[in-house]
């Protein structure tokens, strides 16, 4: 039997029926190809809220570190809608090298601070997705017993250079 899904994607750009963008961003300090949403958290938790009055069956939250990915774990736990997040990085870590570096030192966030920050946004994620074993290790090693190992990379056998004589994928979406 064929099941049909319903798919939608909540990011920092979505736009309004109107074409206007709900979110406002900014470029991050010092990384200025990255936008991130720099909007007051308690509009984008009722932005959040009225976008999962829907009740979906669960919800990816990508980076659960920024404004919007907090906002929607928050409005996901208070609607009872199960999420799974992705840990790409060690966030704690990352954060702190980044920070430090592009301040030259004038600014070193405490690592074991933000440890335990991120400890409290995974607490209560359904699952976890990680990039390897030795993460999944180390998630496990901090109490957290739902990860699933979600490698980097792409299936060439699907996604692959176009070869002489290949159809253009994209006609179809016209």
């Amino acid at each position: 039997k064929e099941k049909k899904y319903e798919v939608n994607f909540i990011h920092p750009f979505i736009t309004d029926e109107s074409d206007k963008r709900i979110f406002l961003t900014k470029p991050i300090p010092f990384y200025k190809t990255v936008e991130i949403l720099f909007h007051n958290p308690a509009y984008v938790y009722k932005k959040m809220e009225e976008l999962l009055k829907s009740q979906p069956d669960g919800v990816f939250i990508a980076t659960v570190e920024g404004i919007l990915g907090t906002t929607t774990m928050l409005a996901c736990r208070r609607l009872g809608i199960p999420y799974t997040l992705a840990a790409t990085t060690n966030f704690a870590e990352y954060f702190s090298t980044y920070i430090a570096k592009s301040t030259h030192n004038f600014v070193k966030p405490n690592i074991d601070m933000l440890q335990t920050l991120s400890n409290l946004l995974y607490k209560e994620a359904a699952h976890i997705l990680v990039p390897t074993p030795t993460m999944q290790r180390r998630y496990k090693k901090q109490g957290f017993p739902d990860t699933v190992v979600w490698p980097r990379g792409v299936d060439n056998t699907v996604f692959r250079p176009a070869r002489k004589g290949d159809k253009n994928p994209y006609e179809q979406l016209d």
